[in-house]
């Protein structure tokens, strides 16, 4: 399983800060990604309110985060991002909306294990 793969990569980097750079095309990979992510989120008819709120706080703080600095703690987007949108997935979220957001979850993941 590609997720769990990546997120086993996550465990001993998760109290480092990760920096983007000078690679803007990396920031603007992640940033793309969480947009899209946030998109499926709020299209869903399945997803409870309370879920989809949740996971929009998390996704657009975490965005902020990364738009206005070159750095991040990779336990913040554990946190906020990958434990929110694996969150999604589970709850029953639409099966085409839970391929779309599996496949947004590894890019992710692969651009951040990349960082560290």
């Amino acid at each position: 399983d590609p997720i769990e793969s990546l997120e086993s990569k996550f465990a001993p980097a998760a109290d480092r800060m990760v920096n983007f750079g000078d690679n803007q095309n990396q920031k603007e990979q992640v940033l793309a990604a969480v947009e899209e992510a946030q998109d499926l989120i709020r299209s869903s008819n399945e997803l409870g309110i309370e879920d989809r709120e949740e996971a929009l706080g998390h996704l657009s703080a975490w965005k902020t985060l990364v738009e206005k600095s070159k750095s991040f703690a990779v336990g913040a987007f554990k946190f906020m991002v990958w434990d929110r949108i694996k969150k999604v997935i589970q709850r029953g979220i639409e099966d085409t909306y839970r391929y779309l957001l599996a496949g947004l979850l590894i890019t992710l993941g692969t651009i951040i294990v990349g960082l560290i």
